[in-house]
């Protein structure tokens, strides 16, 4: 479980105002807003990175997946090199998580590839990564409507079952997702 009870966190305004929500296992949840909203911050939170000025925090899941906005893959090494960072799973597991994300260059270093397959190899990652909580801030942002769907479809298999958190800008990302429950910021 996840639970954010009277959450604020201001920086040099007050950015996450009194946030209330509760994720159980097993759930998806999205949080929705504009730009400046909040959402990140949140995210930043729920992982420790940013500290609440006030509330109550509860994360019982242990193993937690994250895909943050920027795709933060260490450019110098392959795709496949920056999703064995986070697992064991044999080669060809992961080649082949990356070929159903449309990614076919392997060995290459990820400085070298276009945006939208940097991503892709972000969100492998992430993928790869056997959790309970799957965190994906704006996970298909900049993606073509093809690959988006390819995408989504993926992410939607991986966590059946699992535990997501969408942060996104957009009601029809909450829709693609199969999320029913959302806050809004």
């Amino acid at each position: 479980m996840l639970e954010f009870k009277n959450i604020y966190k201001s920086f040099e305004k007050l950015v996450v105002d009194n946030v209330c929500f509760r994720l159980n296992a097993g759930e998806r949840l999205a949080i929705v807003g504009e730009s400046g909203a909040g959402k990140t911050t949140v995210f930043n939170i729920i992982l420790g990175i940013t500290q609440a000025d006030a509330g109550e925090l509860t994360n019982d899941f242990e193993k937690i997946s994250t895909v943050f906005q920027e795709n933060r893959l260490i450019e110098e090494i392959s795709a496949l090199h920056n999703i064995k960072m986070v697992t064991d799973k044999p080669d060809e597991e992961m080649k082949e998580m990356l070929r159903e994300l449309k990614v076919d260059n392997f060995y290459e270093p990820v400085k070298y590839l276009s945006g939208g397959m940097k991503r892709r190899v972000a969100i492998a990652r992430a993928l790869m990564y056997e959790a309970d909580l799957y965190l994906l801030d704006e996970p298909i942002q900049g993606l073509d409507d093809e690959i988006r769907k390819t995408v989504i479809g993926k992410i939607l298999e991986i966590t059946e079952g699992k535990s997501l958190l969408l942060i996104s800008h957009s009601k029809e990302d909450v829709h693609d997702f199969q999320i029913s429950a959302q806050l809004i910021l």
